[in-house]
C-alpha cells in the first residue's frame, strides 16, 4: 500500500504491506466562531490559576511558540497574546519569543521567521536579536 505523508511542505511517498497496514484518518472539528475572543476568555479564566493581565506586569514574559512542523496558528495567536501582555502591563523590552524546537534540528533562518506573524512588531521580540 503506498500512502502519501506529509512531509515537510509536500509529502514523501512510502509503501506499508497491505496486510498489516490500517489506516486511521482524522475527522473535520468546524473551528471556532471566533478565535481571538476564546482565547482572551481563556487567558482571563485558566483551570487552576489566576487571570494572566494580574501576573505580568514588571515581570520577565517568555512566549515558547511551536516551529514549522506543528500547524499551530502562531501568526493569529502570537499579536493576540503579546497585545494582552503589553495591555496588563508588560513592557515590551520584557517579553521574547522562543522557538519551542525540542529534539527538531534547527530552523533555516528564513523558516524561524516564517511561523511568526510578518511586520514590525515581531522583530523587537525575537531572541538572540
Amino acid at each position: 500500500m503506498k500512502i502519501a505523508l506529509a512531509y515537510g511542505r509536500g509529502h514523501l511517498d512510502v509503501e506499508f504491506p497491505d496486510d498489516r497496514t490500517t489506516i486511521i484518518e482524522p475527522s473535520h472539528q468546524a473551528g471556532l466562531a471566533d478565535e481571538r475572543a476564546a482565547m482572551i476568555a481563556a487567558l482571563d479564566a485558566p483551570v487552576g490559576a489566576a487571570p494572566l493581565r494580574t501576573q505580568v506586569a514588571g515581570e520577565k514574559v517568555v512566549i515558547v511558540h511551536t516551529d514549522i512542523t506543528r500547524a499551530t496558528p502562531n501568526d493569529r495567536l502570537i499579536p493576540w497574546l503579546l497585545a494582552c501582555l503589553e495591555g496588563a502591563g508588560a513592557r515590551r523590552e520584557d517579553i521574547t519569543l522562543l522557538n519551542g524546537l525540542g529534539t527538531h534540528r534547527p530552523n533555516p533562518n528564513g523558516t524561524r521567521i516564517a511561523v511568526l506573524p510578518q511586520g514590525p512588531l515581531t522583530i523587537p521580540y525575537l531572541a538572540g536579536k
